[in-house]
């Protein structure tokens, strides 16, 4: 089957880690989740061979989908969005299968599995917000009358899909009663408005940070829709933080992670398919794909015989 022109909108954290393996001579294939299986003989999916070239055109070439045998992969990058369903956990299950293979995961399926973005934070709750997670409604009442005001989060949505706020139990009731899952359950910061900032880790080293203001003129503090980007210092505080989860991120094979905090508090840490580089590179120009590639290109030659 002859390659066939996708065209493709602007650009993509996923297409510039694309190229940028294409320019480093590695053959890159695509597939979706839902193509991959598992079987007596090993981890397959239905991927096809891609080549990406955003100098000219925004587009990529893709061939036919064949099947493929994902133990011969070097790396495999996992890209799924949320929302971190059984659909999503399935997914890292399979992936596991491969770590017998040698295979060099960006990042390692277990721990996307086990690290979920809002609840991970645990492991550092110094770090945290007054928090609650669960759905009983009196304890929920309880922490709206001694919070005022709260901020109400799906725990395994993304970005701010789903995330609302609200001063009355009735509302809140009413969004808790929807789901069977229990939510979370974070005081309103007003320091939401001054931006989220996002501290950005390869290979558990900080590598550095920006910060994502809401429009001004608009009274909504997410930041997913419409913000700016901007450049920002790490603080002292902050480094103290990152020092704390720079050797557990190592030790759990997430090359490339994510922290995002409002004001002082940590209020997620991404270690699925994280972002962030179009963004980085915007702000402070260069190409941040190339500085991840390079560590994972370290790695890959040192899992080489």
């Amino acid at each position: 089957m002859e390659p066939m022109d996708e065209p493709v909108k602007g650009e993509s954290h996923t297409l510039i880690l694309m190229e940028e393996a294409c320019w480093r001579g590695f053959e890159v294939y695509h597939y979706h989740p839902d193509d991959v299986f598992l079987n007596n003989e090993g981890v397959f999916a239905k991927a096809a061979r891609v080549h990406v070239d955003l100098s000219k055109d925004k587009h990529f070439t893709l061939n036919a989908y064949e099947t493929t045998d994902l133990s011969e992969m070097s790396v495999v990058l996992f890209r799924q969005d949320p929302p971190y369903d059984m659909r999503y956990v399935t997914n890292t299950f399979l992936l596991d299968n491969l770590k017998s293979a040698g295979v060099l995961f960006v990042n390692d399926p277990y721990w996307i599995r086990n690290m979920s973005d809002k609840l991970s934070g645990f492991e550092f709750k110094e770090y945290l917000p007054p928090i609650l997670v669960g759905r009983d409604l009196d304890e929920i009442e309880a922490f709206l009358i001694a919070h005022k005001e709260v901020v109400i989060k799906p725990l395994y949505s993304f970005h701010g899909y789903g995330i609302t706020k609200s001063f009355c139990m009735d509302e809140i009731k009413k969004v808790v009663e929807k789901s069977p899952v229990p939510f979370m359950f974070q005081p309103f910061l007003p320091e939401a408005f001054d931006g989220t900032k996002r501290i950005l880790f390869f290979d558990g080293e900080v590598v550095g940070a920006i910060k994502s203001v809401p429009p001004v003129s608009k009274e909504d503090f997410r930041i997913f829709r419409e913000s700016t980007d901007i450049a920002c210092d790490i603080t002292e505080e902050e480094l103290e933080m990152c020092a704390k989860m720079s050797p557990v991120f190592k030790e759990r094979g997430l090359i490339f992670a994510g922290v995002d905090l409002i004001g002082k508090y940590l209020i997620e840490i991404n270690a699925g398919s994280v972002g962030s580089l179009v963004r980085f590179n915007e702000v402070y120009g260069g190409q941040w794909e190339a500085k991840l590639w390079d560590v994972i290109e370290r790695k890959v030659s040192a899992k080489s015989p």
